[in-house]
């Protein structure tokens, strides 16, 4: 009897402590749990302690508050990020695999000679060197990156359909300027979005959603020739323009991409932190490595072709460096840490510089196929890797600048490196590979002076 009398004590107490906040709407010390408070209405604070389980009351449960995980804005979880980044990397990434080998061919429909054509396709470069780091930076303070995307991927749009309606030889190169470098704009603002998105769900890795992008630049390539073959060169600015358009339509109902980290007052701007010397040395360095794939780029296929081999093979072995490229982000996923990365930027070096070496001498199909699977290691994981030591030295609130003075610096290098390349290649054949070894081996010098205290760590 005892026993349920206490427990009938028990309730009838619970009974008025809810009667009382019902009444008075205030905080109430509840009676039966010493230490917990419930909040009804008012302005005070709020305190929780666990009840002792003996004080409970047959029958009722003691009501635990339950935090929700913080979701920073514009960053949905689950499996709708992952389909709009990766979807995002392929859309922009689909045009540049179709613009790189068949918008010469337009160019050349229009009967230019080849001086005008290298005039043409020289200019967007200089104006990406110039413009990118002042486009991109606009993503960290003005406009979130998903709505300068969308700004970008129209206006390029717009570019390339009055492309087609323009004779003039200056008014060729001023809208091919334009809307070429507003369509590799949209480069830095993807690589933003997906690395903010990775800062907020550690789950996610960069590889397997830039891995996307890969797979469209190659079906680009591939996809293109068909539909050029079937329809018409003059088709090319249409296509392109259909395609940015498609960019900035998806990029509509994305969520993601609403980051802001550099908007702020102007007593508050002098507390952001610029960006790091190290950083600009890294940058040096990354440039140089990216320049040293000129020989390649440029006149790999040609050289291939005098060195006897038939065109299925030049093929397929452009082929197996993206399935090589493809296989290792999907593997590796991303660095995880400055200490990875710098070790997937030496790693990447060194086969960069064994791929070179490789190159210059005169082998058989099987040996240049080995050289090209090296673009795993030469390419794939050290971008990963310059990628991720990127991000870590530059700070948040300047990230996007970053990306436009990374675009800026490997666009700068790589178009100087391709204006040596073409004497190289004409006096000294595949000779010239030997060129692109000191390239490497200046980067990884830059490297190593820009990540010397994450070195220092390692080492220790």
């Amino acid at each position: 009897m005892k026993h349920g009398f206490l427990d009938r004590a028990s309730v009838s107490s619970s009974f008025l402590y809810g009667a009382r906040i019902l009444l008075k709407g205030k905080y109430e010390k509840n009676p039966c749990k010493t230490g917990v408070w419930r909040e009804t209405s008012g302005d005070m604070k709020t305190k929780s302690a666990a009840p002792d389980p003996a004080d409970q009351p047959s029958g009722l449960k003691p009501a635990s508050p339950k935090p929700e995980a913080a979701k920073p804005e514009g960053l949905p979880m689950g499996r709708r990020l992952v389909f709009e980044l990766s979807g995002l990397s392929a859309l922009v990434f689909f045009p540049l695999g179709f613009y790189q080998p068949f918008f010469p061919l337009w160019l050349s429909g229009q009967h230019l000679d080849a001086e005008a054509i290298g005039l043409v396709m020289a200019m967007p470069t200089i104006l990406r060197v110039i413009s990118s780091p002042t486009l991109s930076g606009l993503a960290d303070r003005h406009i979130a990156p998903r709505y300068l995307l969308v700004v970008f991927s129209v206006l390029a749009c717009l570019g390339w359909l009055t492309l087609s309606q323009m004779h003039s030889f200056m008014a060729v190169v001023v809208i091919v300027s334009l809307s070429t470098t507003l369509m590799l704009a949209m480069l830095p603002l993807c690589e933003v979005m997906t690395l903010d998105a990775i800062r907020a769900h550690a789950q996610l890795r960069y590889g397997r959603l830039r891995v996307w992008g890969s797979l469209s630049f190659m079906a680009a390539n591939m996809g293109g020739g068909f539909f050029i073959a079937a329809t018409s060169g003059q088709n090319v600015p249409y296509v392109l323009a259909f395609l940015c358009g498609l960019t900035g339509l998806f990029g509509l109902f994305m969520q993601t991409g609403l980051t802001l980290p550099g908007r702020m007052t102007a007593s508050q701007s002098h507390a952001v932190k610029p960006l790091p010397r190290r950083l600009y040395v890294l940058l040096l360095g990354l440039a140089a490595i990216n320049a040293s794939y000129a020989v390649l780029n440029g006149f790999g296929p040609v050289l291939w072709l005098e060195q006897g081999f038939a065109a299925s093979d030049v093929g397929w072995l452009t082929a197996s460096s993206v399935i090589a490229e493809v296989y290792i982000f999907i593997k590796i996923g991303g660095a995880s840490s400055p200490k990875r990365a710098l070790l997937f930027m030496f790693l990447g070096a060194l086969a960069g510089m064994l791929r070179w070496s490789m190159m210059a001498m005169v082998g058989t199909l099987v040996w240049v196929a080995l050289s090209q699977v090296l673009h795993a290691l030469s390419y794939g994981l050290f971008h990963l890797g310059a990628l991720a030591m990127v991000t870590h030295l530059a700070p948040f609130e300047r990230r996007a600048r970053a990306q436009g003075l990374m675009s800026a610096s490997n666009g700068l290098f790589y178009a100087l490196t391709m204006l040596a390349a073409g004497p190289l290649v004409s006096q000294f054949g595949v000779g010239a590979y030997w060129a692109m070894v000191p390239c490497v081996a200046l980067g990884l010098v830059l490297i190593f002076v820009a990540c010397r205290p994450v070195f220092a760590r390692t080492a220790s």
